[in-house]
């Protein structure tokens, strides 16, 4: 075979010439391919933004209602509209033939400061979360919001409060009737020997289901009604597992009595005192039945308590003749701690087997000592507050007057942050405060506090004229007549809201109240440090009327009788500026401001027993 002579170097370069030519063309292609690709992503992304710059991102919802492409106030409106159904129909609960509506608050049918919250929307928060998605300043964090927009759904809760311990209560007082709890085993006595009555099973309630179920329907914005249901309850405690818990109440009868000594007192417990106040209970570490003290103890050391506890005494003061003089002095004061007394006694009689115990006491002291009055640095008046409470009924006439009476005489140490909650005390029949009617459900039940929101507002007016830091402050849900001008009012209700304020004067304020005719009148008397205070008139703006009249069927008017606990209130917006100028020159102005819902009125109406109907307005 003839054989093949080599290329030539020069015809070896053209082919390679060519293919480079080839692969460059084919990589310049796929470049431009790309290139084309890149920028119609980019066209696209560009009008992607530009079409959502000012509208909320795809597959974004709140509940079952979806907002995307929609403008700010368009997302407003819906979720506005959704979220004000709720809060004007309530949230109702279904047992059998029992509805129980819960409104947004407790009304009182006296007295509008202890009309309280039990649920509520803050819209301007939630639309605000809702625009923010994909709207941030941060443009990264709004690339992948809105590169997920474009594959999955995000489902957003509007803001909303709840008070579950208050739904917690007005569930339980409208169904606790159908309930059969399960009942342990108890520990009873024939003679002096131990015995067992045997235990049930029973049903109740889930309440904190309830309450879990509650909260996903406010922030699902449902309108559903909630059913409940019973569920079985078993017994802690079986007869089968008490055999030990026998054994140690035998040894425990044994001892005959009980000889408990606190100081030179001396008291006894004897053997049937003591089969009164045992039980069976829970071991804290095995969960097996052991023994130990029922509520009958308690009743027992709360009946010897008034031998040992002593009460602490403030030292209160007054101004006399441009002096302050001493109208109380401190004292120490000592109380018996009862879960301490407890304690030790289960130690003592029931782990021990011991006949003698003892109490737990503990010392009480004075926040103020008034041996040292004249340091305190109280000469001059350095601010006051005012409020009128004129239309007052009997009892929140006695609430203001008893509120003040506690207050009056004080001492604020310098730097203490004072808690107007915390100087009153417990507000109960016992510290001599009167009740008034609120609705819960469909019971209307009596309550203390009312009457306190004249003391919260006043203690707000003496803090602003003084110029003090104040620390905390809650305005009324609505305007009230008691508290005008709108937006100087404080609602306050214990354990929260709180009114405080700080006392950065460097010396003690003595806190002075009294009543004149219809006015409450606050004084703070202290050393005046130079500091001048002004504020300006609140400016009222944004009006809303109020809706229409809400009627409440009740079984404790006479059928036909109508009374009205709630006047219309129109809502509006507050604000005003206090300007506090230091004696060094500095000023320090700030803006207080106020929101007030509208108010509808609120009528009860006398129907006859067994024939209540949902709410309805007029």
């Amino acid at each position: 075979m003839p054989k093949t002579s080599p290329k030539s170097a020069k015809e070896k370069s053209a082919a390679d010439g060519k293919k480079s030519k080839k692969t460059k063309r084919r990589w310049l292609g796929k470049l431009i391919t790309i290139f084309f690709i890149l920028l119609v992503i980019a066209i696209g992304w560009y009008f992607y933004q530009r079409s959502y710059a000012d509208k909320v991102l795809p597959r974004v919802v709140v509940g079952s209602l979806k907002l995307d492409g929609l403008t700010y106030l368009e997302a407003k409106d819906l979720v506005s509209a959704r979220a004000d159904k709720i809060l004007e129909e309530g949230i109702t609960f279904i047992y059998q033939d029992e509805v129980v509506v819960v409104d947004k608050e407790v009304v009182s049918t006296a007295d509008p400061d202890i009309n309280y919250e039990i649920f509520n929307y803050d819209i301007e928060q939630t639309i605000d979360n809702i625009y923010r998605y994909g709207h941030s300043a941060n443009l990264l964090i709004n690339w992948k919001d809105l590169l997920v927009s474009l594959f999955k759904t995000k489902k957003l809760q509007p803001v909303y409060t709840l008070n579950q311990k208050e739904l917690k209560e007005i569930l339980q007082i409208n169904f606790s009737q159908y309930e059969n709890p399960a009942q342990d085993a108890q520990l009873t006595f024939v003679g002096d020997e131990p015995g067992v009555g045997l235990e049930k099973d029973g049903q109740a309630f889930d309440y904190n289901q309830l309450l879990q179920t509650a909260q996903n329907h406010l922030a699902n914005l449902s309108t559903n009604s909630i059913e409940l249901g019973l569920v079985d309850e078993q017994p802690k405690i079986k007869a089968e597992m008490t055999d030990r818990a026998l054994e140690l109440a035998r040894e425990v009868i044994s001892l005959a009595s009980i000889s408990v000594k606190y100081a030179n007192y001396h008291w006894l417990i004897d053997q049937e005192e003591l089969k009164k106040m045992l039980k069976f209970k829970q071991d804290s570490k095995t969960n097996l039945p052991t023994i130990g003290f029922n509520e009958n103890l308690v009743d027992w050391l709360v009946g010897i308590s008034a031998e040992v506890n002593v009460e602490v005494k403030e030292g209160k003061f007054t101004m006399e003749g441009g002096r302050v003089v001493e109208f109380q002095p401190s004292q120490i004061g000592q109380e018996l701690g009862m879960e301490q007394t407890i304690a030790l006694m289960e130690q003592d009689v029931l782990s021990a087997k011991g006949q003698e115990t003892g109490l737990v006491v503990e010392e009480v002291l004075p926040n103020v000592a008034t041996e040292q009055i004249n340091t305190y640095g109280i000469k001059e008046l350095i601010g006051r507050g005012t409020s009128d409470f004129s239309g007052s009924p009997r009892n929140r006439r006695h609430n203001i007057s008893v509120g003040a009476s506690t207050l009056n005489g004080i001492l604020v140490k310098p730097d203490e942050e004072f808690s107007l909650v915390q100087a009153l005390g417990e507000i109960e029949a016992s510290t001599g405060y009167l009740p008034e009617l609120v609705i819960k459900g469909n019971q209307t039940i009596p309550e203390y506090g009312g009457g306190l929101c004249q003391i919260g507002t006043t203690g707000f007016r003496v803090a602003l004229d003084a110029g003090l830091p104040i620390t905390a402050r809650t305005p009324h849900s609505y305007r009230v007549s008691y508290y005008e001008p709108a937006g100087t009012d404080a609602t306050i209700y214990n354990p929260a809201p709180d009114l405080k304020f700080i006392n950065d004067t460097g010396h003690y304020i003595l806190f002075i109240t009294s009543i004149s005719g219809n006015e409450l009148i606050f004084e703070f008397y202290g050393t005046a440090d130079g500091r001048q205070v002004n504020q300006t008139k609140p400016r009222i703006f944004n009006y809303v009327k109020p809706p229409a009249t809400k009627i409440v069927e009740t079984e404790d008017l006479a059928p036909g009788e109508r009374k009205c606990t709630e006047r219309a209130h129109t809502g509006a917006d507050t604000e005003f500026i206090r300007t506090i100028t230091q004696a060094d020159g500095t000023v320090k102005n700030e803006v207080w401001e106020s929101h007030y819902k509208p108010w509808q009125e609120v009528c009860l109406l006398g129907v006859e027993p067994g024939t209540l109907t949902e709410e309805k307005e007029e």
